[in-house]
């Protein structure tokens, strides 16, 4: 463009003409406007948070997607995966410092909470029960046909796995037995871990049934080394103690200490795992997150049909997810715990869950 009146030098070394530099000062302004969005979207800060990742089990399909689809990026967090099976050493490692959230059922929580040490629920991811028990094969069950609680007849004096001794499974079948009419120690408890470990403590008779979770169910079965033959993840189905904790079965615990000091953190984190839920459960977003779980979860080579073993423990468990810890749930939770005798009365709802965690 040729300028004929109005050029500064330093315009003229740059060929823009002094008329037409209001044009360029209004671009220029616009430009800025434009851009300040995108300004805006970057982080101040990406604070670390370190989480509890259970190995390879489908217990993580909720970090594992929000990680995958960018959420907590987008909530402006850099999470770290930690490997780590149970839920007393994870309450450890959060007192420790060494880890920042735990991904646990809130008895874990409870049960220390009433001996003063300060853990809190900040959000929820099972609403539905998790767990199975899972008989070898050949295992004899006079009572089989008949359901609970009389087929607990035939597991008196038989050896089961749970995850860790003193946890949530080996509470679960405790309160089987008890609730028909047994002793809880009619059988003998055997710390098996996660699936990883515990499916070939089955397929070796290493233990005679197992309380499992996650993955585990699906898989002995599709494996062929066991058959579920109590399934709590049926609404219905078990002890009516056990029933009542419906609502909130496995979640984000944190340090109170921890929690006071990052309340923004905590806030984007659980923001973060409650967009992953709503994702999970939109059907149309089903085969997207059958390739997440493929890329996280390594399944046997011995199965003989991977591919549907995988989609199977993904419905299934997708199905159990829910948003918020109801106060009932939590209700369900203190009696069902003070029966056990493992904690010494009711523990208040808002002293169990943080306010990131309530609907």
């Amino acid at each position: 463009m040729r300028c004929h009146s109005g050029l500064s030098p330093a315009a003229a070394g740059l060929g823009i003409c002094g008329a037409c530099r209001p044009f360029l000062a209004v671009a220029s302004v616009i430009l800025v406007l434009l851009m300040a969005p995108a300004a805006q979207a970057e982080c101040a800060q990406t604070p670390e948070v370190r989480i509890q990742e259970w190995p390879g089990d489908i217990y993580n399909i909720v970090p594992w997607t929000a990680e995958d689809l960018g959420l907590f990026r987008d909530a402006c967090l850099s999470v770290r995966f930690v490997p780590l099976v149970g839920g007393p050493p994870a309450i450890s490692a959060l007192v420790a410092g060494s880890l920042d959230f735990v991904n646990q059922a809130p008895d874990v929580n409870m049960r220390p909470r009433a001996k003063g040490v300060d853990i809190r629920m900040t959000s929820n991811m099972y609403a539905g029960h998790w767990s199975a028990l899972i008989a070898r094969k050949h295992l004899s069950l006079p009572h089989l046909k008949e359901g609970y609680p009389a087929i607990m007849q035939g597991l008196v004096g038989k050896k089961i796995g749970v995850t860790v001794l003193g946890g949530s499974t080996e509470a679960y079948m405790r309160s089987a037995f008890e609730t028909a009419g047994l002793d809880g120690s009619s059988a003998t408890y055997v710390s098996v871990g996660g699936f990883a470990t515990a499916v070939p403590a089955l397929e070796h008779n290493v233990v005679d049934a197992e309380m499992l979770g996650g993955a585990g169910p699906e898989l002995v079965e599709a494996l062929g080394a066991g058959d579920i033959v109590l399934d709590y993840r049926i609404k219905g189905i078990g002890p009516k103690s056990v029933q009542a904790l419906w609502g909130s079965t496995l979640g984000w615990h944190s340090y109170g200490p921890y929690i006071d000091k990052n309340q923004d953190v905590v806030a984007a984190f659980t923001n973060a795992n409650n967009k992953a839920i709503v994702w999970i459960q939109d059907p149309k977003n089903r085969e997207t997150l059958y390739s997440i779980i493929r890329k996280h979860m390594k399944l046997p080579d011995s199965l003989a049909a991977p591919d549907a073993t995988l989609r199977r423990i993904v419905d299934v468990n997708a199905a159990l997810l829910g948003v918020g810890v109801p106060e009932a749930s939590i209700a369900g939770w203190n009696d069902y715990l003070v029966s056990l005798k493992q904690i010494p009365a009711p523990i208040p709802y808002d002293q169990v869950v943080w306010r990131t965690g309530r609907p």
